[in-house]
């Protein structure tokens, strides 16, 4: 009998520190922020079944600055905890711009606002003063 639960035992073992990594799963998110741009993600859950949303990055936002109206890209490197299907994030930038990203993950896809303003580079190579995308909606949907 002992010969039969130790391979056995010592079997399962295995296969959970193996599945452990891979146990992980993360899902991308893509989609569009009115009036202009794109927005994508990745949804991170542990095992532990918390997750976290890595990665946001806008591209194209359009936005006014004192210098007239242009676009502005961004990428937010910190994790975001998901906390009651919840995630907000603020980052400044070197040139002192500032984003704030909030967001609510649903099933099939996430909602939620981004507003980036301040002084900072903008598409087109310069940088920015006084500006501002207000604060803009965005959508995206599960890939």
């Amino acid at each position: 009998m002992r010969r039969i639960i130790v391979p056995a035992v010592l079997a399962l073992a295995l296969s959970v520190a193996l599945a452990g990594p891979a146990a992980a799963k993360t899902k991308s998110y893509a989609g569009e922020v009115a009036g202009g741009g794109t927005v994508g993600f990745e949804l991170k859950k542990a095992r532990s079944g918390k997750k976290k949303v890595k990665g946001f990055t806008f591209r194209s936002v359009p936005i006014e600055c004192a210098e007239g109206a242009n676009t502005v890209n961004g990428k937010l490197t910190f994790r975001m905890k998901v906390v009651q299907k919840q995630f907000t994030g603020t980052a400044e930038s070197e040139s002192g711009g500032r984003v704030r990203v909030e967001g609510t993950v649903l099933s099939g896809g996430s909602n939620g606002t981004l507003r980036v303003f301040g002084s900072l580079a903008l598409d087109d190579g310069t940088i920015g003063t006084d500006c501002d995308t207000g604060t803009l909606d965005w959508s995206a949907d599960k890939l």
